[in-house]
């Protein structure tokens, strides 16, 4: 997956709920957490990561279907 930003990737509270396989944006770089029932304070904390936000799959695919296309992956 690519690194960076996409549409609807928006910051999480340090009070939301991170969930385990699920797909986050840490840094900017996609994470899938292995945590479960924890918040984001949580895991920030614990990976050191200094933003988390949510992970757009249906963009981040969309964007890597345009690449394959253009011979750019």
């Amino acid at each position: 997956m690519m690194e960076g930003l996409f549409p609807n990737e928006t910051v999480l509270e340090d009070d939301y709920p991170i969930y385990g396989d699920y797909l986050y944006v840490a840094d900017g770089k996609p994470y899938c957490s292995n945590y479960h029932g924890v918040t984001v304070g949580y895991l920030k904390r614990k990976e050191g990561f200094k933003e988390v936000r949510r992970c757009n799959l249906m963009a981040r695919k969309a964007d890597l279907e345009a690449r394959r296309a253009k011979g750019n992956v």
